[in-house]
């Protein structure tokens, strides 16, 4: 015959506690994203496409924009395609030339490049991605970069002249 245990029940401060846990553990998973203390970084800069760019030696990723991978074509108005990875990549270039680059980092992502945000002089570089139409704002920084991205598509600068793939998506078909 069986014989049933019976389990101490839980408080709800308790079942709470592991709830938050359990969805701060997914979240890390889902995000590849790992916290870090802060972190600057400033010094010699290149840049590597439209939403990472290398800061004395260390490669950094803008956090809270996807722009266009760097072969990646978009579509204008009436249907032309042309190539908006490069164009990504080369406003970033014209951003950051002769200026002083300085990120901050606050975690990694799962290829372990810092997440930053970033300015050349006075620009937020982030910012000025996604206002130019040259980046769209990830999940994560749609509260930082929501306002510029609907300026952007308002205004049809970049990438929202005309049809797109999103750059995630992008990604995926294209492996």
């Amino acid at each position: 015959m069986w014989r049933w245990r019976r389990r101490r029940r839980r408080s709800r401060l308790q079942r709470l506690a592991d709830a938050v846990f359990v969805c701060l553990a997914a979240g890390a998973l889902i995000y590849g994203v790992s916290r870090l203390p802060q972190q600057s970084y400033e010094g010699a800069t290149s840049v590597i496409d439209g939403d990472s760019l290398r800061v004395d030696g260390e490669e950094i990723r803008l956090f809270g924009i996807d722009a266009p991978e760097f072969s990646q074509s978009c579509n204008t108005a009436d249907g032309a395609p042309w190539t908006c990875g490069r164009a990504a990549r080369a406003h970033l270039r014209s951003l950051v030339h002769s200026k002083t680059v300085t990120c901050t980092s606050h975690a990694v992502d799962r290829y372990d490049r810092a997440l930053s945000r970033c300015r050349a002089g006075e620009t937020d570089l982030n910012a000025e991605m996604i206002r130019a139409g040259l980046a769209v704002a990830t999940v994560e920084g749609t509260a930082l970069y929501g306002r510029a991205e609907a300026e952007a598509k308002a205004a049809k600068r970049g990438i929202w002249q005309g049809d797109f793939t999103r750059p995630g998506d992008w990604r995926e078909r294209n492996r």
